[in-house]
């Protein structure tokens, strides 16, 4: 039988088994930009595995496409969670499948309002994060006291939470339901951390508020949230059950979605120590293997608790390999941690790079002047094993491998038979029984204005300032084919977006965001108006101040969005904040939008 090996560069080829070597399966490799990181690293790696599973982070769908054959010919089962564009995903994953107690609830919790890496090196002080932590877990806690919870329920719990930001004290959209749920458990955690959040002075709790949506609407977009309800769902305690190798697919340009891989890492994992520990002899059934690309890419974020878990994986059977452009990536992530991190692994690979602390540490450890590392040739590098001397060797050659080759070919070929992202625009027509989106696409080709609005939705792996533009020349190309319902989409996309990119405190983005709300009720999209009008009306309450006309107005808008959804009771609260606030400064409106309402009303009726 095969066994699994380690290839680290040239003549450089370890058995993977602590047992015959001594040391830890950690490996760190550092390497600037275009060093051959995952060429030479990565894919040597999935060549020589045949026993462990693997869990595998690539910026790269490629190299995740190349080996699935090759690893089902190995009886292995493989998973693909593909971030970047979930519909290609054959598993989805669901954070509240990982959560059973408050200390899952508040784990969860945490990882995503912390996901941020800017937040370990921002001076704001920590209780706003920890407040956003508690109303995150209030809702989550909720939401695990119905039947088949999902986090899809916990993101409609988010976007329906709306804050009366006229009382005293605060009053929400949500307190009926925690209300309820206190007259059967008045001591349950829901309850209590809810009731934390409720008695926070009216300011400080739009703060949490805006701080919790601020972090949940980065990450969990309308594509992530069809990856959340994707069946089946991923099930972590199988990777290390039987072999399995898990391929998470990264955006290379859209550091948000980067966040949540680790969020979902956190959790795999917290399952995976958990699995060890029921173990009797303490360790996995079957040994797992994780390998991170890019692991300190600055807009990732944190794994949780990383620098603490990797001091105790060798005992249950985990082990890692950690690819980075440098040690100061490392540590601007991780900061104290980062020496925790490189002092657990027992096997170091220097492939070369312009960072001056990552040349100097490891021309510490060969021996030599920072400079012989700097003017290192490109293709050569440095092999540190615990216990041995440095090896100056050359990268391995993973083009030159004729099993890698025959993969490679393969795939090649496998690609070829593939049509284009435009040609399947063009399907045949007997093919949109089987593909409702094929109907869409091709009418869309009927019309200049359409192809271009579908060529720009196709391509979303982007930047938020790319996206916004995009998302922009969208709605003006669905305006101009006259698609109402894709044309309100985008709208709202493009609300949200601008809010994200120019800051929920800056007065010209919430004009334009009221003119959004405006503009999709006047299409009929009231449920999206609704969305974008109950978000904009604590930010202008922030802002503006209550009896602000601006924010009068936005009560307007919602008051006559909620007659249109025929939601009555929010309707006249509504009107009744606008009569409270507005009857001395602007009592024009307040009669022109009740005249409206009653005029939606009597409609309602014929």
């Amino acid at each position: 039988m095969a066994i699994d090996k380690v290839i680290l560069g040239k003549d450089c080829v370890y058995p993977a088994d602590p047992e015959l070597t001594g040391l830890n399966n950690n490996v760190i490799v550092l390497g600037g930009s275009g060093s051959g990181k995952t060429q030479s690293i990565v894919v040597p790696h999935l060549l020589e595995t045949f026993n462990s599973s693997l869990v595998v982070s690539l910026s790269k769908r490629r190299i995740a496409e190349e080996f699935t054959p090759v690893f089902e010919e190995r009886g292995y089962k493989v998973l693909l969670l593909d971030f970047s564009d979930p519909d290609r995903s054959n598993v989805g994953w669901d954070p509240l499948d990982f959560v059973h107690d408050e200390e899952d609830i508040t784990f969860l919790a945490e990882a995503l309002i912390k996901s941020d890496a800017k937040k370990s090196h921002s001076t704001a002080d920590p209780y706003w994060d920890q407040a956003a932590v508690t109303l995150l877990s209030s809702l989550i806690a909720l939401v695990q006291t119905q039947p088949d919870p999902s986090f899809s329920d916990v993101m409609d719990k988010v976007d329906s939470l709306l804050i009366n930001a006229d009382d005293d004290l605060t009053t929400t959209t949500l307190d009926d339901c925690f209300n309820e749920l206190e007259k059967k458990n008045p001591k349950c955690f829901a309850v209590n951390a809810w009731r934390t959040f409720r008695m926070l002075p009216i300011r400080t709790s739009l703060c949490v508020y805006s701080d919790m949506n601020v972090n949940l609407a980065t990450l969990f977009t309308k594509r992530i949230r069809r990856l959340l309800q994707k069946k089946p769902a991923i099930n972590f305690e199988r990777i290390a059950a039987e072999r399995t190798v898990l391929f998470t697919i990264m955006s290379p340009v859209n550091p948000g979605l980067n966040r949540l891989i680790n969020v979902c890492f956190s959790q795999l994992l917290k399952q995976l120590f958990e699995l060890a520990e029921s173990e009797p002899n303490g360790r996995l059934p079957v040994p797992v293997h994780l390998i991170f690309d890019d692991f300190a890419t600055a807009g990732g974020g944190q794994i949780m608790k990383f620098p603490e878990l990797i001091s105790s994986f060798r005992e249950p059977g985990i082990s890692c390999t950690l690819i980075m452009q440098s040690e100061s990536q490392l540590e601007y992530l991780y900061k104290a941690g980062a020496h925790v991190i490189l002092e657990n692994a027992d096997s170091l690979l220097y492939l070369g790079g312009m960072d001056l602390d990552t040349a100097r540490n490891a021309g510490l450890r060969a021996d030599l002047p920072m400079e012989e590392m700097l003017w290192m040739p490109i293709g050569q590098e440095y092999v540190f094993r615990r216990g041995q001397k440095p090896i100056r060797t050359l990268r391995y050659d993973t083009p030159g491998d004729p099993r890698y080759q025959a993969i490679h070919s393969a795939w090649e070929q496998r690609a070829a038979r593939q049509p284009t992202r435009i040609a399947r625009w063009e399907a045949a027509p007997s093919d949109t029984a089987h593909d409702p989106g094929v109907q869409m696409r091709t009418e869309a080709a009927q019309s200049p204005s359409k192809v271009a609005a579908e060529t720009l939705r196709q391509d979303e792996s982007a930047s938020p300032e790319q996206l916004l533009e995009r998302t922009e020349k969208l709605v003006k190309a669905y305006a101009e084919a006259g698609q109402v319902e894709q044309e309100a989409e985008m709208l709202e996309d493009l609300a949200f977006y601008s809010l994200m990119i120019h800051g929920e405190s800056d007065e010209k983005t919430l004009d334009a965001v009221q003119r959004i709300a405006w503009q999709l009720a006047t299409l009929g999209a009231y449920r999206r108006a609704e969305h974008v009008a109950s978000r904009l009306f604590p930010l202008r309450v922030r802002v503006n101040g209550r009896d602000n006309p601006k924010t009068l107005k936005v009560l307007a808008i919602s008051a006559v969005i909620y007659e249109h959804l025929a939601e009555r009771r929010k309707a006249n609260n509504t009107m009744g904040k606008l009569a409270a606030l507005g009857k001395k400064t602007m009592p024009e409106l307040v009669k022109i939008t009740a005249e409206e309402c009653e005029r939606i009303r009597e409609e309602r009726r014929k």
